[in-house]
């Protein structure tokens, strides 16, 4: 796991199903960054994508709930979310929810590959495993230590990078070297 520029939010995380040795190739590694800025929360998936390509490269995709799903699974919920920085407020405007801060703070994702549930854009949030009255919950990781909402406030997204790797033998060990 790598630590990047805390401005771009950049944080790597390792997927084990993308891993693929066939033909002696790395398939792919990803990363889930936080874009740098916010977007409307009606913003369509495809202005998004438009968004995420010019921000982080052709490899970036809007990150769904399975891919935070299954990080936050490999590394653990609670590192995930402090290797993301999801406690930290990115959106002043948005406001405490039951006095903490960042209980409706977080980013965009996909649902299920759904940007919204027809009116509210998805996201995620930390919830420290409270599992808040009036807080419509679409989904939970880790006993709702991480959750998915939906509601209307503009917020970054989150976003899926794929590296693509080679795999090759050099003096009996393996090296990766990055496909473009």
């Amino acid at each position: 796991m790598s630590r990047a520029n805390e401005d771009a939010g950049l944080r790597f995380v390792v997927r084990g199903n993308d891993l693929d040795f066939k033909n002696d190739r790395l398939i792919s590694v990803s990363s889930l960054a936080i874009t740098k800025h916010s977007y409307k929360f009606n913003t369509s998936l495809e202005s998004r994508q438009k968004a995420l390509i010019k921000e982080f490269g052709n490899n970036a995709t809007h990150a769904d709930f399975s891919d935070v799903s299954d990080a936050a699974e490999i590394i653990g919920c609670r590192l995930f979310i402090d290797l993301l920085g999801l406690r930290r407020v990115r959106n002043p405007e948005i406001g405490a929810y039951q006095m903490v801060e960042h209980w409706n703070e977080g980013p965009f994702i996909t649902y299920m590959g759904k940007v919204s549930d027809g009116a509210r854009s998805y996201f995620i949030s930390v919830h420290d495993g409270a599992l808040l009255d009036d807080w419509r919950v679409v989904d939970t990781i880790a006993n709702h230590a991480l959750d998915v909402g939906s509601w209307y406030f503009d917020r970054p997204i989150l976003a899926k990078i794929k590296k693509v790797f080679t795999r090759h033998l050099v003096n009996g060990h393996t090296a990766l070297k990055s496909i473009p």
